[in-house]
């Protein structure tokens, strides 16, 4: 998947479908190409519980999982998902003004 220079780049659904309960987080990593000058911040789409109008509401929502260097390890983060049953998502952008080529899980 390609990032664009300082925009979020498409949003990345996984073909494996996660099926939470109360508490569950799910783990995502992600990457860039090794040994280039890349650099990127990823998102991971979760879950969380809100208070709407008085009522329990379930609310998807990106949460950041850091930045990867080409140089460096790749970022990792648990991200809440709950009692949730769908499709994890990733998006990302590169952080400096060429694109990033980047892998997620």
């Amino acid at each position: 998947m390609v990032c664009p220079p300082f925009a979020w780049g498409p949003t990345s659904k996984s073909s494996v479908y996660t099926i939470g309960n109360i508490n569950v987080k799910t783990w995502y990593k992600f990457n860039v190409t090794e040994r280039t000058n890349q650099f990127a911040y990823g998102a991971g789409r979760g879950y969380t519980r809100e208070i709407r109008n008085g009522n329990e509401v379930i609310v998807a929502k990106w949460y950041g999982i850091g930045t990867a260097r080409g140089a460096s390890a790749a970022s990792r983060r648990n991200i809440p998902w709950g009692n949730v049953a769908g499709y994890r998502a990733f998006h990302g952008k590169s952080l400096a003004p060429h694109f990033a080529i980047r892998e997620w899980q």
